[in-house]
């Protein structure tokens, strides 16, 4: 097997693996916000980064600033991932606060 052959299929083994590991983090997320505490911090996170919400959003002068929405939207993203490990999980009801 030629070394080009070799890395690519190392790395393939080394994708494949990250996945798993990955998938089963995805399943130890949606765990911990699956408990009571869990679906709190969740609720509490919804409401503070606005995930239902605008990303950009007028400032005390009345102008956007995008910079500020790639922010809330980075904000945004993380409680996004959480539902989705969720989702991943099976859970089939998740109730978002408004």
């Amino acid at each position: 097997m030629n070394s080009f052959r070799k890395a690519h299929e190392q790395t393939k083994e080394a994708v494949a693996k990250r996945q798993a590991e990955d998938e089963k983090a995805m399943l130890d997320v949606a765990d911990l916000f699956k408990t009571p505490q869990g679906k709190r911090v969740l609720a509490l996170l919804c409401r503070r980064f606005g995930v239902l919400g605008r990303r950009f959003r007028k400032n005390d002068r009345g102008e956007l600033n995008a910079i500020r929405a790639g922010i809330n939207d980075g904000e945004a993203a993380v409680v996004l991932f959480i539902l989705e490990c969720l989702q991943a999980s099976g859970e089939e009801e998740i109730t978002l606060p408004l």
